[in-house]
């Protein structure tokens, strides 16, 4: 496949109101970062207004007219709104193109943006030419927690392409681990566009806030081919009856049958296949990805969290564990075994608590990359890092902590992982 070319990289950019300080600046919206550099390179921000009501724009001029059929939007990362949400990215806004001699004409239209969660807003269209790209915002999104009374439109980068037709797009896998305050949830999108979901968070009174909801539905999905419920503690289940309730679903893999009656009943009402999971066994989702049930190993455990089911996931040269809640004794088990536990990213069990990591575990697992999934500090009142942050922190291990970061997406290649969010800073 040819390489893409980003054509409003380092192109020139103007726009009705824009602050060139502190990280941001005109500029900083085609320098090429798709992510928010806390201090240096954060991206593109309007002035500040009082009410979200009020119209901004932004504009990248490509200096001759040229073809293109894609534009990517980056929100904000290096900070979330006072309501944990994305930060600065409009709500009501339009894209609009022009030609070096026309006038603008609106390509696509957006009314109540969903939170991003993190993503890209990616727009893809007919190919066409022109000059001038425009996004012309007219309600302004969440306010930062840095600044809870001021509205702006905020933007990291903003891309755009010319796709060729017909040529194969590369093949990626895409993590999320959600952000659901203390708890679990990880969407897996496989490279041949299946999608797969680990734990389902709590259960949330008001659904319409319920962040696992609104994540799948943020990112497109409208169908989960695989629902798997490692363990039936709340902050692992206690949502899954209303994902299901808000999804097409294909199978459900569960540990047990006793402690989920009521998505029994869900997955006899919608004729989704129920299947009992087994340690040892292939969970077949995509051809392209192997997946294998490594624990539990035992059934006589002290502490429940134990009896999780723990996935290893392998996707060409890059490899992915799910530690789920399995502590010290699982672990044990799981090294004697003999089981290959030897992993690229590690999604830390038990949020990362005093009793997450074996020193032997994380030696086996020897990991590049962790994300911790929690709603608690992981340092003391000295600013230390505790339980496995420690660890990864002494390993000077690239950890992304969901409590600080939100929701964190790695992407696959097959050889080497990449992250949406800048990983935590352990150590002062």
């Amino acid at each position: 496949m040819s390489e893409l070319i980003n054509l409003a990289l380092r192109k020139i950019v103007n726009a009705r109101t824009s602050i060139e300080a502190y990280g941001w600046g005109k500029g900083k919206l085609v320098d090429g970062r798709e992510k928010s550099d806390l201090y240096y390179a954060k991206g593109f921000s309007s002035g500040p207004n009082p009410v979200p009501d009020k119209n901004e724009w932004v504009e990248v001029d490509l200096g001759a007219d040229c073809s293109f059929n894609q534009i990517k939007l980056f929100p904000r990362s290096d900070i979330l709104s006072v309501n944990g949400l994305t930060a600065g990215f409009p709500v009501d806004y339009s894209i609009q193109v022009k030609p070096e001699n026309g006038v603008y004409s609106v390509i696509s239209s957006v009314t109540g943006q969903q939170d991003l969660q993190g993503n890209p807003r990616i727009f893809s269209f007919e190919t066409l030419n022109a000059r001038y790209v425009k996004v012309n915002v007219t309600k302004l999104g969440n306010p930062p927690k840095d600044e809870p009374r001021v509205y702006r439109f905020q933007l990291a980068e903003l891309e755009i392409f010319n796709i060729p037709i017909g040529e194969p797009v590369p093949k990626k896998m895409l993590v999320h681990t959600i952000n659901v305050g203390y708890g679990d949830s990880i969407l897996i999108q496989t490279p041949n566009g299946k999608t797969m979901l680990i734990d389902s968070g709590r259960y949330i009174s008001q659904i319409e806030k319920h962040p696992v909801i609104n994540h799948l539905k943020a990112v497109g999905i409208n169908r989960i081919d695989t629902v798997l419920s490692t363990h039936p503690h709340t902050d692992h289940a206690g949502g899954q009856v209303q994902v299901l309730e808000s999804f097409d679903f294909g199978k459900v893999i569960l540990p047990s049958t006793v402690e989920y009656p009521a998505t029994l009943r869900i997955c006899e009402r919608k004729g989704a296949e129920l299947v009992i999971a087994k340690t040892g066994t292939q969970i077949g989702l995509d051809p392209d990805v192997t997946m294998s049930i490594i624990a539990p190993n035992g059934t006589n455990y002290y502490d429940s969290n134990n009896k999780s089911i723990v996935v290893k996931m392998k996707y060409g040269n890059t490899g992915f564990l799910f530690a789920a809640d399995a502590v010290h004794q699982s672990q044990k088990e799981m090294i004697s075994k003999g089981y290959d536990l030897k992993s690229d990213f590690l999604k830390v069990a038990h949020h990362g608590l005093w009793d997450s990591m074996l020193p032997e575990f994380f030696q086996a697992v020897s990991p590049k990359h962790a994300v911790i999934s929690t709603s608690d500090p992981v340092t003391n009142l000295m600013n230390i890092p505790t339980g496995a942050a420690l660890q990864l922190a002494d390993a000077n291990i690239e950890t992304y902590i969901t409590s600080l970061s939100g929701t964190v997406i790695a992407t696959s290649d097959g050889n080497n992982i990449g992250f949406d969010k800048n990983p935590t800073t352990l150590r002062p």
